[in-house]
């Protein structure tokens, strides 16, 4: 028989926070239950239109960023005004970032480097990613909704005691399975917690997070750069050009374009998946969805029961008259289960 590493674990009680920025007006209360599509709130915020990495712009560290900036946050700036500089060569020249566009000054991101323009306000409704309940709801942090998520663990190279959480749509660059460079990727990646392939170099991650994304995980890059770069990433795998496991693969295929939530702690990162096909239906909290009826053939089950226990393979055949399942294991063997003794672990 052969044995895998399990790759997610599924927590049934997990709390995601969905973050409010801007102006805006809740739509729904404490303990309600909520579905994707339901409306949350209204928001009144305004859109990047460029972002300048500083450490690249000036050859300074993140946390000395405000050192060098020049104007005022929220300050209105037009295009060709400097933005921020540096004396360099012994005081001899003048290293600068001038803005490329009209906007408001934004800080939001400079603890990770990013100065950003903003530009015109833009209203718009966001609805629920998910299913949950609202357990809390708070002006500063957000709406914190209970759900059932699917867990992955990583790496992360941030030297802070403080977590930072980053909560958005889960996007694939290009397939997922490669290597990527700048012409691999979309004009934006706002609001995105973006996978970057088997390996990253530093140079895309840069490009990411000018594009809007989030946070960025890769399955595994060089360590040397990985201590080096002072952009946050979340490593899975290893250090390395290391091989990308298929069923790492396919398990994260499966999570592309699912709604998730990565909380950076100091060295490891901890994200969660909103499980869309387990949730809480009521307000006693009480699981009212079959998992038969959850299940599709070609998903990634993991076994519990003793015959196979912790073996992962696919679901090849459904009976839900009888609430069993055939899965196919990946030495080719049929074995049939209950679905009481399967977990999902990837769609």
């Amino acid at each position: 028989m052969k044995r895998v590493q399990r790759i997610t674990d599924r927590v049934n009680n997990y709390n995601i926070v969905i973050p409010v920025e801007g102006r805006f007006d809740f739509n729904k209360k404490r303990y309600d239950v909520v579905k994707p599509g339901d409306t949350l709130f209204t928001s009144t915020q305004r859109k990047i239109i460029d972002s300048y990495y500083l450490p690249k712009e000036l050859s300074i560290k993140v946390d000395d960023c405000p050192n060098y900036i020049v104007r005022l946050e929220g300050e209105y700036v037009t295009s060709g005004e400097p933005l921020a500089e540096r004396l360099v060569n012994g005081g001899l020249t003048l290293k600068r970032v001038f803005a490329l566009g009209e906007g408001i000054l934004s800080f939001d991101r400079l603890d990770n480097g990013y100065l950003d323009i903003i530009g015109e306000t833009d209203t718009a409704e966001f609805v629920s990613p998910i299913h949950g309940k609202i357990l809390d709801i708070d002006i500063n942090k957000g709406i914190t909704i209970e759900t059932s998520a699917l867990i992955l663990s990583g790496f992360n190279n941030r030297k802070r005691d403080n977590s930072e959480i980053n909560t958005g749509t889960f996007k694939f660059v290009g397939s997922g399975e490669s290597v990527y460079v700048d012409k691999d990727l979309e004009e934006r990646y706002d609001n995105m917690i973006v996978f970057a392939g088997k390996y990253l170099y530093p140079k895309l991650l840069t490009d990411l997070y000018s594009r809007g994304a989030l946070h960025v995980i890769t399955y595994s890059m060089d360590y040397s750069d990985f201590r080096e770069i002072s952009s946050y990433i979340t490593v899975l795998g290893g250090f390395g050009n290391i091989s990308f496991p298929t069923m790492w693969y396919e398990a994260l295929k499966e999570l592309n374009g699912s709604y998730a939530s990565v909380v950076v702690g100091n060295g490891f990162s901890k994200i969660a998946f909103a499980d869309v096909g387990q949730y809480k239906k009521d307000l006693e909290g009480k699981v009212v969805t079959n998992l038969v009826n959850r299940l599709r053939v070609g998903m990634n089950v993991r076994i519990r029961d003793s015959q196979a226990v912790n073996l992962i393979g696919k679901v090849a055949q459904i009976s839900e008259e009888e609430d069993y399942v055939l899965v196919e294991i990946n030495d080719g063997r049929k074995i049939l289960i209950n679905t009481s003794a399967v977990d999902i672990i990837s769609y």
